[in-house]
């Protein structure tokens, strides 16, 4: 029974390394997607068993965001005496933070981070012989839903002052600041997977699923850009200004190269003149 077998359901002890329990959780997901998709049900089993293996997976990846997004400008604590000459506070080694930060990016923003094969969707529907359960009266599952609501809190961790304010504080803790992962190389490497149909040659093709986590990229880009950051905050404007005004130069070439048409075209040209009226807009001034 695949639901018995199924590592992801057993808790693991994330101990001291919450990288490497995300990369195995991440990985255990993936093993589980595949082995999903190329099951065959046996007469006595039923289309529920799909939708709980992937509810799993999604599950799994829930888990594997916090702890893969808690290392990017993360920093470990002890508590020594003073007579050990040990510090209090340092910073998470860089190469674990960009490791996490490729994580969450490939396997959260990534263009096929979320193609499952159409012949498994289709199996995702409700059986009409289903009489009762959650599922009642239901005829679809909606991955666009349960992608969506992952990729929000990916988006949310990642563009976060939080953030921003974590990784400036980290330059004071090292002789040079300039072998950190910074905010800015975050937001590079964000938008690169986001937005990575305009690199590709040929005619550009944006699904449903890649056209809502772009609308929701360039909605968190247009705040960014005309609400006031905390003075903990300082780099987050200029570092959108400047995300912003790259896209804005990747878009404009997708259109003006007849690269896209009909809906994916309508849907760049949107997200464009999302990104010129904020890029435009005063800046809202606290208090007035």
């Amino acid at each position: 029974d695949l639901a018995n077998n199924d590592p992801l359901i057993h808790q693991r002890d994330i101990g001291d390394d919450p990288l490497a329990f995300a990369q195995r959780q991440m990985k255990l997901a993936r093993e589980l997607w595949q082995r999903t998709t190329t099951r065959a049900l046996t007469p006595n089993e039923d289309y529920t068993l799909y939708r709980r293996a992937i509810s799993r997976v999604f599950g799994a990846m829930a888990t594997s965001l916090p702890l893969a997004t808690k290392v990017i400008g993360g920093s470990y604590t002890a508590r020594v005496s003073p007579a050990a000459n040990r510090p209090l506070v340092q910073p998470v080694p860089v190469k674990d933070q960009r490791a996490a930060l490729a994580l969450v990016v490939t396997e959260f923003f990534g263009s096929p981070a979320f193609k499952f094969d159409p012949q498994l969707m289709m199996r995702l529907g409700v059986d009409q012989g289903e009489r009762a359960g959650p599922n009642r009266g239901g005829v679809e599952y909606s991955l666009q839903t349960q992608a969506l609501t992952l990729q929000r809190q990916a988006l949310d961790a990642l563009m976060a002052e939080a953030l921003a304010g974590r990784l400036a504080d980290a330059e004071s803790q090292v002789a040079d600041p300039r072998t950190l992962l910074d905010f800015a190389e975050v937001q590079a490497s964000l938008s690169n997977a986001v937005w990575s149909e305009l690199v590709a040659k040929g005619p550009v093709a944006v699904d449903s699923l890649r056209r809502n986590l772009q609308r929701e990229h360039v909605r968190r880009l247009a705040a960014g850009l005309v609400r006031p950051a905390t003075q903990a905050a300082a780099d987050v404007r200029p570092v959108f200004r400047h995300t912003a005004l790259q896209l804005q130069t990747r878009l404009n070439a997708a259109l003006s190269g007849g690269k896209a048409t009909g809906l994916v075209r309508a849907h760049l040209d949107d997200c464009l003149a999302t990104l010129s009226e904020a890029l435009k807009a005063p800046l809202v001034k606290q208090g007035v």
